[in-house]
């Protein structure tokens, strides 16, 4: 079951059911030049973070064993195929749930 759990986290991570989402700065930040002012929604690409080397190296391969070998997420909130902390999406938990069982 475990590795069933792999291919399916693997699936989620190469081709994420959310493509993005909006939300809402809760301070005023630069990035790359540009100021966003507190209060402002910005847009955030699940495939940005999903695919980004520094955080999933071979980012475009399929290789759900890579997961059994403690290669997995390492840092939080750079895999939330359903969203993260307080905005997780509501059914997520069972879904999280149902994986864990073969761990």
């Amino acid at each position: 079951m475990k590795y069933s759990w792999n291919v399916v986290s693997k699936v989620m991570r190469l081709v994420p059911p959310l493509q993005g989402t909006f939300r809402e700065a809760i301070k005023e930040f630069t990035y790359e030049g540009f100021t966003i002012p507190k209060g402002w929604k910005v847009y955030w690409t699940v495939s940005n973070t999903n695919k980004n080397p520094a955080y999933f190296p071979n980012s475009e391969s399929f290789d759900p064993v890579r997961l059994e070998e403690g290669n997995g997420v390492q840092t939080p909130y750079t895999y939330v195929p359903f969203g993260g902390g307080p905005h997780i999406y509501s059914s997520c938990t069972e879904v999280i749930q149902v994986g864990s069982y073969g761990s």
